[in-house]
């Protein structure tokens, strides 16, 4: 099942998971992270190459943020980390109540493994921005 996730508000158990592979099930999902916790959602972005899944118990999710060894799906290591509202970015692994964060990152995805910076053509996007600091 693919929702877009629309809640702005940070839920407490909920990480993020990048590095998927655009077929990845919520079963294997599931599967790879109940031996942490009870699971209670999870939501993966078909075709973009992450998920968030949702603890139960928000201290479940923390070990799992906390491991020092990757987590590892089909060979391949992935990104797990505290989901954060859009638009917010974390601040020392702590969100500061009633402050807003704009993140001056861009996630450009769908872009070949032989993409580089240099490289422009029909194959992949090119963008060009000024970010007032």
């Amino acid at each position: 099942m693919e929702r877009h996730p629309d809640n702005k508000e940070v839920v407490p158990g909920k990480v993020f998971v990048g590095g998927l592979f655009r077929d990845t099930s919520p079963d294997t999902l599931r599967q790879l992270f109940e031996p942490y916790g009870a699971i209670t959602d999870v939501v993966v972005m078909f075709r973009r190459g992450f998920a968030f899944v949702t603890f139960a118990n928000p201290s479940d999710a923390e070990k799992v943020i906390d491991r020092k060894d990757l987590i590892m799906l089909d060979g391949r290591p992935l990104e797990v980390k505290r989901s954060v509202p859009l638009g917010q970015v974390e601040h020392k692994n702590e969100l500061i109540p009633g402050t807003i964060y704009e993140s001056k990152k861009l996630f450009i995805g769908g872009l070949s493994h032989e993409a580089t910076l240099g490289m422009c053509s029909s194959s992949c996007v090119c963008i060009f921005f000024f970010v007032r600091l």
